[in-house]
Formats: C-alpha cells, sequence, structure tokens
C-alpha cells in the first residue's frame, strides 16, 4: 500500500510540473531602453574662482554642446551668466542684460539638458 501512494505521489508531482511547464514562456522579456539621467556638466570650479582664477577656459558654445539651461559668471567676473533655453544671457551690475556671443569665454559655468515635461498657462 505504501509503494501505491509513493507511486501516485510521483505521478501527481511530475504531472504537475509538466502542467506548470506547458504553461510557462522562457522567452526573455523585452529589454527596456535605458534613458541617461540628466547631467549637469561643469566647467572649472567654485573654488577656483574664489582662488582668483577668472580668465575663461571654455567658450559658450563648447559649454552649450552639454546643455541648455544653466547659471556662470562672464570673463573677469564681469556680470552673472544665466543660460536659458540654450540662450547665454550677461546680467550687469547696472541691471542690464546683455546677450553674450557662443564665443566668449567663461571661468565657471554648469548646464545640464533641459526639456519641460509639462507647460503651465499663469493669466495673473
Amino acid at each position: 500500500m505504501t509503494t501505491r501512494i509513493t507511486r501516485n505521489w510521483h505521478i501527481l508531482l511530475i504531472t504537475l510540473i509538466a502542467f506548470s511547464l506547458s504553461h510557462t514562456s522562457f522567452a526573455a522579456p523585452a529589454a527596456k531602453p535605458i534613458t541617461p539621467a540628466p547631467a549637469l556638466f561643469q566647467t572649472s570650479t567654485i573654488q577656483a574662482l574664489g582662488l582668483g582664477l577668472y580668465d575663461g577656459d571654455m567658450t559658450f558654445g563648447d559649454v552649450l554642446k552639454h546643455g541648455n539651461f544653466g547659471l556662470g559668471t562672464c570673463q573677469s567676473l564681469n556680470g552673472e551668466v544665466i543660460i536659458l533655453g540654450g540662450k547665454v544671457y550677461q546680467v550687469r551690475s547696472d541691471g542690464n542684460v546683455l546677450m553674450i556671443p557662443d564665443s566668449d569665454r567663461t571661468p565657471f559655468a554648469m548646464v545640464t539638458p533641459f526639456e519641460a515635461d509639462r507647460t503651465l498657462r499663469v493669466d495673473k
């Protein structure tokens, strides 16, 4: 009797395994594309500015190859830089804002690629 019960359990176990394998897909799941996280690109450091290194070592044209949104400073610390929508603006101490050509150099800048994921309209 013990032999018969053991044999029945084996048959039941083999049947369950076969049924399970017949309904299992062994195909690898589709690979999800890897989207790299936006990177922050920086030329020089704020510490270098603190040490008096005010001569630009990179053009704004080269900086813009790494992103379209950021901030920085101008050659010889002649104003603050705002990079918005791929355009470089100099904000001077007198409050005037000027566009900077791509050929101008910067001793410090930080940029990142930016693309809005939504837009919001504000009427007031």
